[in-house]
């Protein structure tokens, strides 16, 4: 007999169960969150909507402000699938001004952006800063170019000469995670600093590289020396187009070089950079390399 209202139990049980909405889940969720006492202090804002009928499925606190975070990415994604479709493409073109005459290009060559945010990016074989230089090389010389008798532009005018939202903090804005967006993006934006800490707390850091080797910019290290285990609590401040910042905040003791990843204050003069070495190397002479924004 006990055994049968136990099994009754269990099946009222899972009836009810069964029966919540994805609205009283949510709910249960909510309040299962709320009571985290690592979110004591948090204000919590949660609106779902069914896509199909626009009918609100869940709403606590849709009204309240906040300050989104990474979460926000879902937006800009959902709406660039969109818009744009999910087969879209983007797309960087190589081009030329004039006439080729004998292996000399009277005229100049153009290299065009159009946003792609995956142009040098580690991520992909097929984006790497190498297999795409070697790729513009191989179309230079297709096209018959041995000489350059004019200069190479680069053209991001596509996107805002503003890489970044009116109202970013200044502490972001060096820093990885504050990375701009250009008409001609490389290597995501970012590249890494690499510091060595001194052995005690206080003790002044130095920087030892940058990877990839960041164009124009020097950078003063103001930041010092941790306790040992303190984690990264650097920032690096560097705006857009600027070709000086600093690096303040502490990195920890007892280690023998320390990574934190910074912004690039602007990409183009990373592909000028590649692209001149890379020419050089394959003997095509040109006159110079022009940043078309900053004219």
């Amino acid at each position: 007999m006990k055994h049968f209202h136990l099994i009754i139990s269990l099946i009222f049980i899972a009836s009810i169960l069964s029966a919540q909405t994805v609205g009283d889940k949510l709910g249960v969720a909510m309040k299962k969150l709320e009571a985290d006492s690592a979110l004591k202090h948090a204000s919590l804002s949660l609106y779902v909507v069914e896509s199909k009928t626009n009918k609100v499925v869940f709403d606590y606190n849709s009204q309240l402000g906040l300050a989104p975070a990474s979460c926000q990415k879902i937006i800009t994604s959902v709406t660039a699938f969109e818009l744009l479709g999910n087969s879209y493409q983007y797309k960087t073109e190589l081009g030329y001004d004039g006439t080729i005459e004998d292996g000399i290009l009277k005229g100049n060559l153009h290299v065009v952006g159009h946003g792609d945010p995956t142009l040098g990016s580690w991520r992909y074989n097929a984006t790497k800063d190498s297999v795409v230089l070697d790729n513009w090389i191989n179309a230079i010389k297709k096209a018959g170019i041995k000489k350059i008798d004019g200069n190479v532009y680069f053209d991001g005018g596509k996107f805002s000469y503003q890489p970044l939202p009116g109202g970013w903090i200044w502490d972001d804005i060096g820093n990885y995670y504050g990375a701009g967006t250009w008409g001609l993006n490389w290597h995501e934006n970012q590249y890494d600093l690499v510091l060595q800490p001194g052995k005690n707390e206080e003790d002044n850091v130095d920087i030892l590289q940058t990877k990839p080797i960041l164009q124009r910019v020097f950078l003063k290290p103001n930041i010092k020396t941790g306790k040992k285990g303190s984690g990264d609590n650097g920032y690096i401040y560097l705006s857009p187009y600027s070709t000086a910042g600093f690096v303040e905040g502490t990195v920890p003791a007892g280690e023998k070089t320390f990574t934190i990843t910074g912004a690039m204050p602007n990409p183009v003069w990373q592909i000028e950079k590649i692209l001149e070495d890379k020419l050089l190397l394959e003997q095509i002479g040109f006159k110079s390399m022009i940043d078309m924004a900053i004219l």
